[in-house]
């Protein structure tokens, strides 16, 4: 019996040492596992940050691109519509916008495309009344069309003018009749008292 229970415990010690011996190794095992697995981790995770690194430079370059390309085809026709009002401002209305877009950008070059015909009708006007004709009829673009309104203006007042010269000069006419008449009568009045 007792033999047999040294015997036991002998065996039970030499199990629980190769158990714990094994353990060991495991445990070893395991901890270079979990080494192994921090190593793959990092690994993993610089190959990750570089892979988002890569991601934000090629979306960085591509927003650019695009950033250029929509900035040149907003600028170009811009820069051209600065380039004709530049021109307009010295005087030249001999001047189109060549811009065919359907945006914005398309809406204002035809506004001015239309107000530089706007600014050549009015021109013409101007010159025919300069050139004496005074019965044009000054087409007003709106009640706010402040130089319409002037040129209506000067051809009244240029009208009114005509019509007072013209007057004063019936009454220098009569006046001179009247005193050519009485210097006539003067004169055989002064024939008869000879």
């Amino acid at each position: 019996g007792l033999q047999k229970v040294i015997k036991d415990e002998a065996l039970v010690g030499k199990v629980t040492y190769e158990t714990s011996t094994i353990l060991h190794h495991i445990a070893a095992i395991g901890k270079g596992l979990a080494h192994n697995a921090e190593l793959v981790a990092d690994s993993m995770q610089k190959e990750g940050d570089f892979s988002i690194i890569a991601i934000i430079f090629i979306t960085i370059i591509v927003g650019s691109f695009f950033s250029f390309f929509i900035a040149n085809l907003i600028s170009k026709p811009i820069l051209k519509i600065v380039k004709t009002i530049e021109t307009i401002s010295t005087g030249d209305l001999n001047v189109h916008f060549d811009i065919e877009q359907e945006d914005e950008i398309g809406m204002l070059a035809k506004s001015m495309d239309d107000m530089v015909a706007n600014l050549k009708e009015t021109v013409d006007m101007a010159e025919t009344i300069s050139n004496g004709n005074l019965t044009v009829n000054v087409k007003l673009l709106s009640d706010k069309d402040t130089l319409g309104m002037a040129l209506d203006k000067m051809v009244k007042k240029l009208k009114d003018t005509i019509k007072e010269v013209k007057n004063g000069a019936d009454n220098v006419a009569s006046g001179s009749e009247e005193l050519s008449a009485s210097a006539e009568e003067l004169s055989s009045g002064a024939t008869e008292q000879a």
